[in-house]
């Protein structure tokens, strides 16, 4: 749907964050946000198509950032192994202004997205990263490491514990400088098993 730009769809996207962040997008309503806005669930409708495209207005651009921060990474994979460190202060700068940036999107996807089609928004981020992380064993080994051999089950649980900390940055409403404590005491735990699996 083109972007509106009216006054009126400009005063309803702060009702209609609220209604999800509040209720959840399976209990949120669309009456709700219509009255809120001062308008019939008919004049709502000519601003979106239904509850999914209001829900996906409001995380498109986070999900779009997203992409483009693990491109960078991505482009970054390069680095010696020696300076490896998932935790090291360049990742978690950028980890961190990504989710200072957008916040309530990533609130949304990770704490209300049930019955949306994001609903999986978190378990594809455990997917995301198990994958990755099997990559760079496989890497690790192709030079001549001697990565820990783990399961299909094993690396899944490895990635779950990493996605599952991070998040509750998110889940917890931590503010910038209780998420960086937060990411260094996951650091102090996880990191040195991380080193180990990899071989290095």
């Amino acid at each position: 749907m083109p972007k509106d730009k009216t006054a009126t769809h400009e005063k309803l996207v702060p009702i209609v964050k609220q209604e999800f962040l509040r209720y959840g997008y399976e209990k949120a309503s669309v009456n709700r946000i219509a009255e809120a806005a001062g308008m019939s669930a008919a004049g709502l409708y000519r601003h979106y198509r239904d509850k999914e495209d209001m829900f996906a207005s409001l995380v498109g651009e986070t999900l779009a950032a997203f992409d483009r921060l693990c491109r960078t990474w991505q482009n970054g994979s390069l680095q010696s192994y020696v300076d490896y460190d998932p935790f090291g202060m360049t990742w978690t700068g950028e980890l961190l202004d990504y989710v200072y940036t957008h916040f309530d999107g990533l609130k949304l996807l990770i704490c209300c997205s049930a019955g949306s089609k994001y609903g999986d928004f978190e378990d594809q981020l455990i997917l995301k990263e198990e994958i990755s992380s099997k990559e760079f064993a496989k890497s690790r080994q192709n030079a001549g490491a001697r990565p820990i051999s783990m399961k299909d089950e094993q690396w899944h649980l490895v990635a779950t514990l990493y996605v599952k900390a991070l998040m509750e940055i998110i889940r917890h409403d931590m503010p910038r400088e209780k998420a960086e404590e937060h990411i260094a005491f996951i650091k102090e735990f996880l990191y040195p098993g991380m080193k180990k699996l990899y071989g290095l």
